[in-house]
Parts: C-alpha cells; sequence; structure tokens
C-alpha cells in the first residue's frame, strides 16, 4: 500500500478532504485504502460510511486478513451509508439532532472505546444525496460534518460521483461544496490528467493555452479549498471559456482514459 496523498492532510484535525470520482472509481478505492491504511498503520480510530460495493473494494484493496483483524479490535469500523443516512433524514433533508445523536454517538464511541487515538472518517452520504438530485441536502449534510468536526479533533474525507470532465463539474454547480471542504484530491492520476488535458487544451486553443494557464494561477477563490490544477484549470475553463471548454474537456476526457 502506498503512502496517502499527502499524510499531513489525512491527519491533521479539522480537515475536511474531498475527491470527485466518475463511473470508474479506481482512483478513489486506491484513495481511500491509503487513507484508511495510513490510519491503521498509525494507530488511528477508522469509521468508514460507504456502500457495500465501495466497503469491499476498500477492504480487498486493504487486505481481506488485515481489514478484518482491524475491525474485530474496533480500530476499524465500516457503517452502510444508505442506511446510515435514512436515520437522519426528515421530508428530503438532513436533521441535525438525529445526525448528532447518529453520527455524533459513533464518533464519541469510538473515542471511548480509544480515547488516546487520533481518529478520521470517510463518508459518501453525501454523495448519494449528490446523485440524487438533493444537493441543497447534500450541502446541509456537510455543514453539519463541519459542525462536529469544530467541536472535534477528526479528519474527515467524502467522496461524490462527480465527473470532472462532464458538465455538472461547473462553478455554479460544485461552489458551495468547495466551499464546504479544506482540499480537494485529484480525481485521478494527476500527472496523466495534466498531461491529457495539456494536450486537449493545445489541440483546441492552441497558443491561447498558455495564457489559459496563467489566468488560472491568479484566479484561485479564497472561499474554496485547495483545488489541484486540473480541476481548477476545467472551472476556469467552464466560466470563462464557455464555447471551447466542452471541445476540450471531452478531448481530454479521452486522452485520460486511452492512458489510464
Amino acid at each position: 500500500m502506498t503512502e496517502f496523498v499527502d499524510r499531513g492532510l489525512s491527519e491533521q484535525p479539522g480537515n475536511h478532504l474531498v475527491q470527485f470520482y466518475d463511473a470508474e472509481p479506481g482512483a478513489l478505492v486506491t484513495n481511500v485504502a491509503d487513507f484508511i491504511d495510513d490510519g491503521l498503520r498509525h494507530g488511528d480510530s477508522v469509521v468508514v460510511i460507504a456502500t457495500p460495493e465501495h466497503s469491499d473494494a476498500f477492504l480487498a484493496a486493504l487486505g481481506a486478513s488485515r481489514g478484518q483483524r482491524d475491525k474485530r479490535t474496533r480500530q476499524l469500523v465500516f457503517l452502510d451509508a444508505e442506511t446510515t443516512l435514512e436515520l437522519f433524514m426528515t421530508d428530503g433533508q438532513p436533521d441535525w439532532r438525529r445526525f448528532e445523536r447518529v453520527i455524533g454517538e459513533t464518533i464519541r464511541g469510538l473515542r471511548r472505546a480509544r480515547p488516546a487515538a487520533h481518529l478520521r472518517a470517510y463518508g459518501e452520504m453525501v454523495g448519494i444525496l449528490w446523485a440524487a438530485g438533493k444537493v441543497d441536502a447534500a450541502v446541509q449534510l456537510e455543514k453539519y460534518w463541519n459542525v462536529l468536526l469544530g467541536g472535534d479533533a477528526f479528519s474527515l474525507f467524502c467522496g461524490y460521483p462527480i465527473d470532472v470532465f462532464a458538465d455538472e463539474f461547473h462553478v455554479e454547480h460544485v461552489h458551495e461544496l468547495l466551499c464546504a471542504h479544506t482540499h480537494v484530491l485529484p480525481g485521478g492520476t494527476a500527472s496523466s490528467m495534466e498531461a491529457a488535458l495539456d494536450r486537449a487544451m493545445r489541440d483546441v486553443l492552441g497558443g491561447e493555452a498558455e495564457v489559459v494557464r496563467r489566468s488560472v494561477e491568479v484566479a484561485a477563490n479564497p472561499a474554496w479549498g485547495a483545488v489541484p490544477g486540473v480541476e481548477a484549470t476545467i472551472l476556469w475553463l467552464r466560466q470563462h471559456q464557455p464555447d471551447y471548454a466542452n471541445e476540450v474537456l471531452s478531448r481530454a476526457r479521452s486522452y485520460y482514459r486511452a492512458c489510464a
């Protein structure tokens, strides 16, 4: 298992990470498995709130014997995302009191079981809401998570089924999500994504590609979490070059998948 993207990000209390992933969640599985593995190796308590399919994939990446051992010692706890979400939803929106009782008690239970350990959590309940078109509910749930983060020293990693090359990854759609997180993790292999996007921009924009790169460097939104270069460039293109963005990103997706 490789070291998680940045040990400092995953261990820092209060950090709220997010990764956007497409229909092939290989990069998500790798990053979440590394996030879990990094925590286990350093003695952290870890709670994973995910779909059964993703939980199985994370365990397979960790190695079944290790995952089962850590589950038995309560260092690693898995919860079903759909079932857990239903426990605190009311009329299509998360209810704070129910959320605090369900998730807050999970956090407190892990603290009681291993009081000296750091704590980290991975969750994709927000991603389930997003995929169902309940964007406002997803944003509200992120705010509730941030309240918990403010009152307890743990780190949080969220996963969203959003293809960064698709039109849904647009400033007007994801602005509030970016504001709710401290860091955005690359949606795939960063070097391959960057090479694919650079090639597509040269194809479509020619010499203007360099102008775009310079513009992106000075256009950081201070309200957002730290956004990787590829994702930042895509958001800039969607907002400032809408006539060319679809062609650039369609080519970039093709180039990226060809080398993945």
